[in-house]
């Protein structure tokens, strides 16, 4: 497998979903945002911060954050510092 996709808890600092396969595609961020939003017992008020990309701003992928209630934060697009903690991660 390829590629990895990761959840993290930026309050606790520690991964909460994940998900591996051959490509990055809105399966594979689904799969990781639904492992983390079971993990957490299925919260409200989250807000998921991610970087622009055809795999997070896809139809299903969105539907999937309208239908646990998560609010969407997008990066702007070729602005690193509104993604820094997956810089710093090293994701």
């Amino acid at each position: 497998m390829d590629e990895m996709a990761v959840v993290l808890d930026l309050f606790a600092r520690k991964p909460i979903g994940w998900a591996m396969s051959f490509s990055a595609d809105s399966e594979l961020t689904k799969k990781a945002l639904e492992m983390a939003f079971e993990s957490r017992g299925k919260p409200q008020g989250v807000l998921f911060h991610h970087a622009q990309g055809s795999h997070n701003t896809s139809k299903a992928f969105r539907r999937l954050l309208w239908r646990y209630g998560i609010k969407q934060n997008l990066s702007r697009r070729s602005n690193c510092w509104d993604n820094q903690w997956n810089v710093s991660s090293g994701a």
